[in-house]
């Protein structure tokens, strides 16, 4: 199995476990007439849980970015996760935005790597890996905010904007 095919199976598995925690797009089209029905449009499909496993990976919260807002009440949340994979001694780290508008999925892994203790340092630089290279190849700007800090901290976060920006003010 390759590397590849090994992080999108468990970015799945991780994904299938967080799910209803995850960041969610929604519209709402109310009824204009009383024979028509309210409609709720979701970016990220709800479904049953995909599979029972005998070992369950359990994702770890890092923290929650808003990479930008394009108007009153429209942000772009992206929350991040990391989850030891036992069976093959590597930390997988993942992604999950509201909605498929940016990548054409809501969740995916951007890396992994082996076993540490300083898993939490090992997975925010990543995460900074990540944006930077989102940096690179897109020109995307700095985040806007932070929307939550789990795992890594408001002041790792901060930093990993600044380091990744620096030539930015903040």
């Amino acid at each position: 199995m390759t590397k590849r095919l090994y992080i999108d199976i468990e970015s799945r598995s991780q994904v299938d476990l967080k799910k209803n925690t995850l960041p969610q797009w929604a519209s709402v089209k109310l009824r204009e007439n009383e024979y028509e029905e309210a409609l709720i449009t979701l970016a990220r499909d709800i479904k049953a849980r995909q599979a029972r496993r005998t070992v369950e990976l359990i994702p770890q919260y890092l923290l929650t970015i808003n990479w930008a807002d394009s108007g009153p009440g429209f942000s772009w949340p992206v929350a991040y996760h990391v989850t030891w994979v036992p069976i093959y001694n590597e930390y997988v780290v993942t992604q999950s935005a509201d909605s498929p508008d940016a990548f054409w999925y809501c969740d995916f892994a951007i890396g992994h790597f082996p076993k540490t203790d300083d898993f939490v340092t090992t997975a925010a630089n990543e995460i900074k890996g990540d944006r930077e290279w989102q940096r690179d190849q897109f020109c995307q700007d700095r985040w806007a905010y932070l929307f939550g800090s789990g795992l890594v901290d408001e002041a790792a976060s901060i930093r990993i904007r600044e380091e990744v920006w620096d030539d930015e003010p903040a």
